[in-house]
């Protein structure tokens, strides 16, 4: 069992990683949506990463980035497409590597 442990940090350092690029890529379509589409940008709750990110904002803007919202702008449209590669990626890495740690902790314990 302990020779899925190197495996296991090599993952958990790659989906340390990765989260900042998908935060990175959240403030660029907040950028965009600020400057160039206010009033969805209102519509949203005025998110942010930091300041004002109620639930409902982000809940708003993760609505936003897996929805097919009718803005034809390639510029936000990639950063949507980019930001749902990482989400989907960092879940598929984190619930796997999330269960892992419980059952192995479970398991020692027993």
């Amino acid at each position: 069992m302990t020779d899925i442990v190197p495996f296991v940090r090599i993952v958990f350092v790659l989906l340390v990683m990765t989260v900042p690029f998908y935060f990175l890529v959240l403030n660029k379509i907040i950028g965009v949506l600020k400057n160039k589409y206010p009033q969805k940008y209102i519509e949203l709750g005025k998110p942010s990463l930091f300041f004002n990110n109620s639930p409902e904002n982000g809940m708003n803007l993760l609505g936003f980035v897996f929805s097919k919202d009718g803005i034809n702008d390639a510029d936000l449209n990639n950063y949507k497409l980019i930001a749902k590669i990482f989400l989907i990626g960092d879940f598929a890495v984190f619930i796997p590597l999330f269960i892992y740690i419980v059952l192995h902790s479970f398991l020692r314990i027993i």
